[in-house]
């Protein structure tokens, strides 16, 4: 089920929350804001630039950089523009503007309707990147690709690490350096460094349950990991100080198989209240946490 949470640029103040929701034979884009301040929270259904081109099981994935907020998804559109029959599914951006990351044809970013994607930026003396993260068997082999996409350019390359063949991703900036976060063939949840080319184990995950959505985000100094377990309940570890915390359910309510989580965190004071997003039947569970809990 796919769902993408970010920080409203605008306010600092609500998550902005993307989804898809069918309306008859259309799958149409749709996001919720959410206030992160006891506000009132607003409804935009079928807010969408993609029409009936996204695919149904595409999953999504959504950041903040380059001046837009930017949702990432697969669409089924046509390889060229002089063969508009011959379609295939595309990694493309479906907000604001529904344009593929590389021409059509480009194998590269051919993929299967519900491949698992990941966003995440850095900002290095005001040089901002975006890192656009999916998965792709090439030579038989599952890779994590991603792509660095700047104002006037963008760039495919591979993670050259072993990867569960139901694993998703998550991804986030970390002292400014991008981090993807993936399931190795174990199961186990492990970390890449894009800038250092280095991979770490988050630790601590065993109760993970297979092929399950992850999302992590970075602030204050500690990294949260979130996943779903074994018993479809959300659970989260923490790095800081040098180490891992144990996991910890940080929700009551049972997460439904196959739900995407989002992450936004909320500056409150001296510390950041890490909030999250699932789905619980059609319902968006929407619920916050402190660092200290």
């Amino acid at each position: 089920m796919a769902l993408a949470a970010v920080l409203d640029p605008v306010t600092n103040d609500a998550a902005v929350v993307f989804y898809y929701k069918q309306e008859k034979d259309n799958i149409n884009l749709a996001v919720n804001l959410y206030s992160l301040s006891g506000g009132a929270d607003s409804l935009f259904v079928d807010n969408n630039t993609s029409g009936s081109l996204a695919t149904p099981s595409s999953l999504l994935a959504a950041g903040n950089f380059l001046g837009s907020i930017r949702v990432f998804g697969v669409a089924n559109i046509p390889k060229a523009i002089d063969t508009p029959t011959d379609k295939t599914n595309v990694v493309v951006q479906t907000s604001p503007v529904l344009n593929p990351i590389s021409h059509p044809s480009d194998d590269t970013i051919q993929v299967p309707a519900g491949v698992p994607l990941a966003v995440c930026k850095t900002n290095i003396d005001g040089d901002t990147t975006g890192y656009v993260c999916y998965l792709k068997t090439i030579d038989g082999a599952l890779q994590a690709v991603y792509w660095t996409i700047k104002r006037n350019d963008s760039a495919p390359s591979t993670i050259e690490q072993a990867i569960h063949k139901n694993s998703k991703l998550a991804a986030c900036a970390v002292n400014e350096q991008p981090w993807i976060f993936y399931q190795n063939p174990k199961g186990e949840v492990r970390a890449y460094n894009i800038a250092t080319q280095s991979e770490i184990l988050v630790q601590n995950t065993d109760t993970i349950l297979e092929g399950s959505h992850i999302a992590a985000i970075a602030a204050d100094g500690i990294i949260y990991v979130y996943f779903v377990s074994n018993k479809n309940m959300l659970r989260r570890v923490k790095y800081t100080n040098g180490g891992w915390s144990g996991a910890k359910d940080v929700s009551t309510v049972e997460v439904t198989p196959g739900s995407a989580i989002g992450l936004v965190g909320h500056k409150r004071g001296d510390e950041t209240i890490i909030w999250h997003f699932f789905r619980n039947e059609e319902h968006i569970v929407h619920e916050q946490k402190g660092p200290s809990e």
